[in-house]
Parts: structure tokens; sequence; C-alpha cells
């Protein structure tokens, strides 16, 4: 078994976006200096979000058996508000990039497979904390007929119905360059 320990390396590698829930308006930020998902109550109004991280350079051929794979991500703050209620995909692309526009991010095409992570526990400040399996997810994108050794995968964390106000918040990579979201793959050769 291989094992593959990668991070987010560009500062335009992982994005933010969120939607209005009263005026439906969306904002696109691809140098935000917070990953963050689940819905934020602001002046009264509820936002929520979604945030890409892109990996390159992933060495795993295709078709090979996906073992082992989680994203770990780093409080940038304590938040506790629950019950925050979230959903991992990835962009369903050979050799994903990142959007660079609300109109991108918004016709990006999803992976079938999807990690529900729901119930998020309350997160403290500078903790690192890893999400539950995404195997299937990376699998779908590996057994693609176009993936190839070296393509990159964009992972979309996006909202699903978290509560008011319920939310958690990473550190981007222009926030910091050793926090930023990492993925951790262990992979059989087939």
């Amino acid at each position: 078994m291989a094992t593959l320990d990668l991070q987010v390396g560009a500062g335009a590698d992982d994005t933010l976006h969120n939607i209005n829930q009263t005026t439906l308006a969306h904002t696109f930020n691809a140098a935000s200096l917070i990953y963050r998902w689940g819905n934020l109550l602001s002046a009264g109004v509820n936002y929520v979000y979604a945030c890409d991280a892109r990996f390159t350079s992933i060495t795993i051929g295709q078709g090979n058996t996906i073992d082992v794979a989680y994203l770990t991500l780093t409080a940038r703050t304590s938040l506790s508000v629950t019950v925050v209620r979230t959903n991992i995909q990835a962009i369903d692309e050979d050799n994903a990039a990142i959007a660079t526009s609300d109109a991108e991010h918004d016709a990006d095409p999803l992976t079938t497979a999807l990690v529900a992570w729901d119930s998020i526990a309350a997160w403290t400040g500078d903790v690192a904390y890893n999400s539950p399996s995404i195997v299937s997810v990376i699998q779908e994108i590996v057994d693609r007929a176009g993936w190839a050794s070296g393509n990159a995968i964009v992972i979309r964390w996006l909202d699903d119905g978290s509560d008011s106000d319920a939310k958690r918040d990473g550190y981007t990579y222009n926030s910091s360059t050793t926090k930023a979201p990492k993925l951790h793959i262990e992979y059989t050769a087939g």
C-alpha cells in the first residue's frame, strides 16, 4: 500500500463561495483567509457556504484501489454552535481546475459519490480535525477513463442544511501556508 500526504499549495487553490439566503445573491472569493462551511447569521440574514480545495500532483494510477482517504482541516477559530450539516464531493473532471468565478463554481460538475459530515462537534482554534472517510469520492475520480497519475483533484465541501449560525472555520493557504487543507490517501496499485 502506498501513501500520499498532500496540502493545498497556492493561495488560489482554496476558495470560498456563499449564498445570501434572503436575496439568493452569490459571492465568490479566491483569496479568502477563511475556509468555511455551514451557515453564518449576519445582520439577520443567513449565508450558506461551500469551499473548494485543489490538490495537485496526485500520483495515483488510473483505476488504483483507494483504501483510505480523508481531509485534515485546522480550525481557525473556536466554534461550537450546532447543528452543522455538510457534504463532501469532488469536481467530476479528469484534471480539475479550481473555479475562478462564481459562474464557474456554479457550473462545476460534481461526483455522484457524496460523503455526509453532519453533527460536527465543537472545534477549538488551531486544532486539526479529520473528515470522515472520502474513499468513495476519490475512487470515483481515479476510476474515470481519462484520469492519469499526476492530475489534480478539487474537493468541494458544502453546506447541507446547517442550523442558523452553525458553522466551522478552517485555515486557507492565504491564512497559513502550513495549516491549509490537507488530503491523506492510501492506495493499492492495480
